[in-house]
């Protein structure tokens, strides 16, 4: 028993161009997605390199 797989059915003129929108809204989406998790990478980073780790140094009296 052998599964053939079909080509999807042709799409008319008003679901290309529909698809077409979709295609670019979800490519803008990505790239904003994208770009918000490049500015919290780099403010995290930011973040952490103003923190110290570590025992914290004695204060001199």
């Amino acid at each position: 028993m052998s599964i053939q797989s079909q080509a999807p059915p042709a799409l008319s003129p008003s679901q290309r161009y529909l698809a077409g929108i979709l295609l670019r809204l979800r490519r803008l989406i990505n790239q904003s997605v994208a770009s918000m998790l490049a500015n919290r990478e780099k403010a995290a980073m930011q973040f952490a390199k103003g923190c110290r780790f570590g025992p914290r140094p004695e204060l001199k009296r």
